[in-house]
């Protein structure tokens, strides 16, 4: 597992982002594909309209901790799609890591549950 620094760019859905990760050595990887680690949240492209609106609000909460925020990210692998799964941290003024992770924020707040690969 690597760490990085890292700013999210958009938000796709509840578990899904974007972001550019800082590698160091002034080397910078875009638009990386973010997949939060051990969590699911609702499916945006549901036929449920239930889901969908569980689905958004979950987005809409991801999006407020996170958008055009520095954060920490911790690398775990690869998924099946690409997307790199990651558990994410908010930062304090000073570039220290703030508990719980954003995973953690998301599952506390009942916008996604535990999933396990």
């Amino acid at each position: 597992m690597y760490e990085y620094n890292a700013e999210i760019t958009s938000v796709y859905d509840g578990d899904t982002c974007t972001g550019t990760i800082d590698l160091g050595f002034k080397l910078f990887t875009r638009k990386a594909k973010l997949r939060l680690l051990g969590i699911q949240a609702h499916e945006m492209r549901s036929s449920d309209e239930a889901e969908k609106m569980l689905a958004r609000e979950a987005k809409d909460y991801l999006k407020g901790l996170v958008m055009n925020q520095s954060v920490r990210i911790k690398s775990a692998k690869k998924g099946k799609y690409g997307r790199y799964l990651v558990t994410i941290w908010l930062l304090d003024d000073d570039g220290n890591i703030l508990e719980p992770s954003v995973n953690q924020m998301m599952m506390n707040a009942q916008h996604a549950r535990p999933y396990d690969y």
